[in-house]
Formats: structure tokens, C-alpha cells, sequence
């Protein structure tokens, strides 16, 4: 997946990468074209004929000016007290000169425009100048032309360090375009490989055995529901591997069940026989010698009968559905609940409720609920009724088996239908193992609750189809 997403970057920086040179020439193109008219022969020639032009009309104008002062044609002259109407600036300007008489006329600014300036005399040892005004058409011509030809030196002279900064710039404009690209794609495409990052990561810890693994849905939701279906697939499938454990824990315990009960009850019938020979069999006048041979065969016997009930739970966990027949199931309750007096109340509708299954196995299945909910409520010192129930379900029949007891803790509410398992000092662990045997017999289930009201106690649920399995 890494590796699939650094191509998928690399394509894409390529993609946007590429094209900038190709378009880096584009625009150096352009720029020398934009240019090539400012800068062209045509365009330099016509300046310097400009240029020319108006400096030889500037000539012409300072000429125009000596004839006249030459002719003697009235000018404007600045005598003391015209002087005195300039500014201090233009009078230093004036006094600042060093023309003498006969020199060519002067181009000077004064009072904000350009006129010429001469020097005669007026009189012997008196200075004076004489100006004429430059026409301001004619400066402005000249300011112009200048100007234009200074800034045409100055692109010419600058041309290449343009061209380099305006390359520069589009790169850099370019670059930050890349990098915002590159970083949304990075972004887009992290958000688009995560979830099969993900998915990847969840088939690997599979492969590895670990079905508690789950991925969380996210990204499209298309793959939302892909994510959805992994987690359910991978759900089941630790569903499947938690009953088939079971399964074979339970046919290894039948098996085990069939060779124990089998070798377990053929030397029983001899032994108890053997011992109430002997106890029989003595005359002697020893009462000492008597009662400890009664004593002793009254132990064996005992033995040999709860012998006898491991050996009948072992039967009944190896072949826990015996015999198939149509029964009344209300009827069986009904019949549980009279056996126990008033140890044990029934709620069941009134209506029979017949099924069919092996009824022996059902109602060994119920006693042993309610026999378990009496012993655990005497833990507590309770002395309420335990409350059957019989109710129907879309499925079938629920029958509840509830008490007062100190409930089940949740850890153990699976352990406690293992055949190795019992909570209780003089058990043997095969009650609830048989019972939910029979339960699955039946093609039902059996499971441990919390009492359903909330109340402290524990619930035992017994759910029978109401198509229940053909003997089997």
C-alpha cells in the first residue's frame, strides 16, 4: 500500500512538474516578443531622428536669438530691478554665469520655464542680460524624447535581469502551486488508502489468528460497507471458531463419557452385591465387629450409588436426547410445579402447548434449572418462590427459570456449561453441561441471564422451536 501511494505521489508531482518547462520557454518567448517592438532598429532609429530633429529646432530657436540681438530686435532684458523680482535661487543662478559679451546664448531655467540668456552692455562697465523665453512646446518635445531614450537605454540595459526575474517569479509561483497541489494530494490521497491501509492491517491480523481484530468503517460509503462486512465476516467467523471449539470440547467430553460410563458401571453390580454378601454373611457374636462391617457396607453402597448417578450423567451427556414423542410442554411445567409445592411457581398460558422432543430429557433439563436456582438462593437465605415462565417467541417457546439468588457473574456465564466447571463444593460440573446438550438436542439454545426486572438474582433461558428436531 506504501508503495502504491509513493507512485501514486510521484505520477502526480510529475504531472504537475512537467509542464512548467514547457511553459517556462512560453513565457521567456513572449516576453523577448513583448519586447522586441520596444527594443527593435525601427523603433531606436526613429528616436534618434526624434532626438535629432529637436535638437537642431533647439538650435534653430538659440540662432533665431543671436540674429535678433544681432539686429537689434527688442528683448526682454533683466536690469537690476528685474533681477530683483526673481527668486534668490534664479538670481544666483544669473550671477553665477560666466558669459561675457559675444558668447553663445545659454539655456536657463528661470521662474519654472527654460529661456535663452545673453550678456551685453547697456551702457559702459553696466552688465545686462538679455533672455528670451524657449517656447514650452519645443522643451516639452525635448523633456520627452529624452526621457524616452533614457528608459530605452535603461530596458536595453536590464533586459536579461527581467527576463531572469520574471522566470524566477513564475517558478516561484509555480513551486508554491506544486507544493499546495503535492499537499492536497498527500492529503486526498491519505484519506483514500487509510481505510484499505486499514483493511489491509485487518486481513494481516486474521491470517495471524486474531479474530477480535476490527476495523473501523470509514472513507467512502462504499467502503464504509466494505469495512462494515469485514468486521461482521470476521465477527462470525469468531463466532463459528468459539462453537466449534465447543463442539469438539463437548463430542471429546461425549466420548470420554461413553468410555468412563462404560467401564465405570460393569464392576458396580458386583462390588454393592459382593458387599452386602459379606454383610449378610456374618453370624458372629462380635457387635463391635457387626456394626463396623454394617457401617462399612452402608459407605460402599452409598459410593456405589453416586457411582451409579456419575455414570447416568455421563450417559446423558454422551446420548443427551433419548426418546422422541408428542407431550403437552405446559403440562410438563405444570407437573414441575406441583412436584415442588410451592418452591417453584409457574406462569404458562392456559392454551396447551404441544412440541415434540424427548420429554424425559426436557423435564431432567428443567429440574436441574430449578434444583440449581434453589441452591443458590439458599446462599443468600432467600426463601422466595422460583418463578418459571413459559412464553412465545417468533422462533418457538422461552422457558425462564428465575431466582433470587446472588446472580452470575458475566465471566462465567459461558464457563458454567463447560462439563469442568462447577460453582458448588459437592458437584460433579455436568448438570448445565447436560442440560444445554439436550437444549441443542433439541435444536435450541440455553443461556445464563441477569433477571430481566433488574432485580438481583439470575435468569436461566431455555429457547425450544417450535418445529423441534426429528428424533435423532
Amino acid at each position: 500500500m506504501k508503495r502504491w501511494r509513493t507512485q501514486v505521489l510521484l505520477l502526480l508531482a510529475l504531472a504537475i512538474a512537467l509542464p512548467a518547462l514547457p511553459t517556462a520557454w512560453a513565457v521567456k518567448v513572449l516576453f523577448d516578443e513583448a519586447l522586441r517592438p520596444l527594443l527593435g532598429g525601427a523603433l531606436e532609429e526613429g528616436m534618434h531622428a526624434g532626438f535629432e530633429s529637436t535638437r537642431n529646432e533647439i538650435a534653430r530657436s538659440r540662432d533665431a536669438f543671436e540674429r535678433d540681438l544681432a539686429a537689434g530686435v527688442p528683448v526682454d532684458t533683466l536690469r537690476a530691478e528685474k533681477l530683483e523680482s526673481l527668486s534668490e535661487r534664479d538670481r544666483n543662478t544669473v550671477f553665477a554665469l560666466r558669459l561675457e559679451l559675444g558668447d553663445p546664448p545659454l539655456r536657463l531655467e528661470l521662474s519654472g520655464r527654460t529661456h535663452w540668456i545673453a550678456r551685453s552692455e547697456s551702457a559702459p562697465g553696466v552688465p545686462t542680460w538679455v533672455v528670451r523665453a524657449v517656447p514650452d512646446s519645443l522643451v516639452a518635445r525635448a523633456t520627452n524624447v529624452a526621457d524616452a531614450m533614457r528608459r530605452i537605454e535603461a530596458l536595453r540595459q536590464q533586459r536579461n535581469a527581467l527576463g531572469r526575474s520574471l522566470l524566477t517569479t513564475y517558478l516561484l509561483a509555480h513551486g508554491i502551486v506544486v507544493i499546495v497541489l503535492i499537499a492536497a494530494a498527500l492529503w486526498l490521497v491519505g484519506r483514500w488508502t487509510a481505510p484499505i491501509s486499514d483493511l489491509e492491517g485487518g486481513i494481516d491480523s486474521v491470517s495471524r489468528g486474531d479474530l477480535s481484530v476490527r476495523v473501523p468503517p470509514s472513507g467512502s460509503e462504499d467502503m464504509k460497507r466494505v469495512l462494515e462486512r469485514f468486521n461482521q465476516m470476521v465477527k462470525d467467523l469468531g463466532s463459528q471458531r468459539r462453537e466449534l471449539a465447543r463442539l469438539e470440547k463437548r463430542a471429546a467430553w461425549q466420548q470420554m463419557a461413553r468410555s468412563l460410563a462404560h467401564e465405570i458401571k460393569n464392576p458396580l453390580t458386583p462390588i454393592q452385591l459382593a458387599v452386602q454378601e459379606l454383610r449378610t454373611a456374618y453370624d458372629g457374636s462380635d457387635p463391635r465387629y457387626a456394626a463396623l462391617l454394617s457401617e462399612g457396607a452402608q459407605i460402599v453402597e452409598e459410593e456405589v450409588e453416586r457411582l451409579r448417578l456419575l455414570v447416568q450423567g455421563f450417559s446423558e451427556l454422551a446420548r443427551p436426547a433419548r426418546e422422541f414423542s408428542e407431550f403437552d410442554l405446559r403440562e410438563l411445567l405444570a407437573e414441575i410445579e406441583r412436584a415442588y409445592g410451592g418452591a417453584a411457581i409457574c406462569n404458562a398460558p392456559e392454551a396447551p402447548v404441544p412440541i415434540r422432543g424427548d420429554r424425559e430429557g426436557l423435564r431432567r433439563l428443567v429440574l436441574n434449572l430449578v434444583n440449581n436456582a434453589i441452591e443458590a438462593q439458599k446462599r443468600t437465605g432467600n426463601e422466595e418462590s422460583i418463578e418459571l415462565s413459559l412464553v412465545s417467541d417468533r422462533s418457538g417457546w422461552l422457558v425462564d427459570v428465575s431466582d433470587h439468588g446472588p446472580g452470575i457473574d458475566s465471566s462465567d456465564r459461558e464457563r458454567i456449561f463447560e462439563p469442568d466447571f462447577t460453582t458448588r463444593s459437592d458437584g460433579i460440573g455436568l448438570g448445565l453441561a447436560i442440560a444445554r446438550s439436550t437444549a441443542e438436542a433439541h435444536g435450541g439454545t440455553l443461556e445464563a441471564l441477569s433477571r430481566l426486572d433488574g432485580s438481583a438474582g439470575a435468569t436461566f433461558r431455555l429457547l425450544l422451536p417450535s418445529q423441534l428436531s426429528e428424533e435423532p
